[in-house]
């Protein structure tokens, strides 16, 4: 029985005639074809085939490749397994490319030999529980193809599909799947993806669970960030390291989001969150209740389930940029931890604008020293000269230092007749962090 696995990689299928010899003790095996349906060896499809041969022994490898023959020779194999009913199995890894394309295989080679990487009939196997967790915020899930790859000590599973249900990775469900491969050791990492197929592919990806069920070890691997080729980073395949508990440990944030008063002040774009703590990072989250959110003067609410980040450190929060207007004003972030009941407040005062201040249109924030103090109100009077043209239709703005830091830069905004020649006067309040 061979198995033969072609990889995922675009173009990885191959329309050439596969080839196979087996090398044992005992001699070599005759060339074989490999053929038994019209459509052997797509991209991401395992084959399988049944030989009678003459017994070569245990073997010591293999001789596979094809003819190059057809409009799409090249081919992309992932790995090759061979079992008899008396001998055992061995497993003959591969991941290279069988081409003569030199943009595709620096070294051209349609033919090569392969040997398997554990001792003749030592190759164990080893049943893998993935348990993987789909995020609940608005449209986490995905109707993809999804695919992973766990990589340990002893070797690679291969990318295997994720699939044993029609309702396979909805929003907050966690999925069961269980994979046979090949006993991999200690988990390095998992590479975990989909094919950005369907309607709405985009997936938010919380968390994965590994377990060995021959021996009961188990890996986690946290993500807690999108596979979207539209949000975040935009990638839809995601390389995760295992963390140091075996079991997750979960809390929910509680985000309150205060945009400023100042004309101007809201924002229709999309506005997403990090948090930093001492133990990881959320991962990048959207912000988004309401259609009416961040809107001058308001104080939105929102909850976001993570793993246990241990205390805060920083936060990343920013938006996209879209919509009309799209510049904001934020004031200050407060975030509270609902096991812990730790708090933190993030004082920003600044423009988050293309066009305004710094024109950034994200930042990070640092948590200040004291998170009872949301800031202090300053009335700055500013009068305008007497002189002839001593008014201004500029925009004016000021920063204010003190002996524990500075305000940043702040509009002076708060009528369309500002800085009139005198005796017009602007009272304007600003909302600062102590200084």
């Amino acid at each position: 029985k061979i198995t033969i696995v072609t990889g995922d990689k675009p173009g990885a299928g191959t329309d050439a005639n596969v080839f196979i010899r087996l090398n044992g003790l005992n001699g070599s095996s005759e060339e074989s074809l490999l053929d038994n349906t019209q459509n052997n060896f797509e991209k991401g499809k395992i084959d399988t085939f049944f030989l009678e041969l003459d017994d070569v022994g245990p073997l010591k490898s293999l001789t596979i490749g094809h003819d190059n023959t057809g409009t799409a020779p090249s081919w992309y194999l992932s790995s090759v397994r061979v079992a008899t009913q008396e001998r055992g199995e061995w497993f003959f890894p591969c991941e290279k490319w069988f081409s003569k394309d030199p943009l595709v295989a620096n070294d051209q080679l349609i033919v090569r030999t392969l040997e398997s990487d554990k001792p003749i009939n030592q190759v164990l196997e080893s049943n893998y529980k993935i348990t993987v967790t789909t995020g609940k915020i608005k449209g986490a899930g995905t109707n993809a193809k999804v695919t992973i790859d766990m990589v340990g000590e002893a070797g690679s599973s291969g990318k295997r599909e994720l699939d044993n249900s029609p309702d396979n990775f909805q929003r907050g469900v966690t999925d069961v799947f269980n994979v046979k491969c090949r006993e991999l050791g200690p988990l390095k990492k998992i590479t975990i993806g989909h094919n950005n197929s369907g309607f709405g592919a985009g997936w938010f990806l919380e968390n994965v669970m590994i377990e060995n069920s021959k021996d009961g070890t188990k890996w986690n691997f946290f993500c807690g960030q999108w596979l979207d080729d539209q949000l975040g980073d935009k990638k839809i395949e995601r390389e995760l390291l295992p963390s140091d508990a075996t079991s997750i440990i979960t809390t929910k944030y509680i985000v309150s989001v205060t945009t400023g008063k100042i004309r101007g002040a809201g924002t229709d774009a999309n506005v997403h969150i990090e948090l930093f703590g001492t133990k990881g990072s959320s991962g990048q989250r959207p912000l988004e209740n309401n259609p009416n959110n961040f809107e001058r003067g308001n104080i939105d609410k929102f909850e976001i389930d993570s793993i246990d980040l241990g205390d805060l450190q920083k936060i990343k929060i920013g938006h996209d940029n879209s919509g009309f207007g799209p510049g904001w004003f934020l004031k200050d972030v407060f975030i509270s931890d609902q096991t812990s009941a730790k708090e933190w407040l993030f004082p920003c005062g600044e423009w988050l604008a293309s066009d305004e201040g710094d024109k950034k249109i994200e930042r990070e924030l640092f948590p200040s020293s004291d998170p009872a103090s949301s800031g202090e109100f300053y009335k700055v009077d500013v009068i305008t000269g007497d002189r002839r043209g001593a008014g201004t239709d500029a925009n004016v703005f000021v920063t204010l230092y003190g002996t524990k830091g500075y305000s940043a830069q702040r509009t002076l905004d708060n009528s369309k007749n500002n800085f009139e020649k005198k005796p017009n006067r602007l009272l304007h309040n600003l909302s600062l962090i102590h200084i």
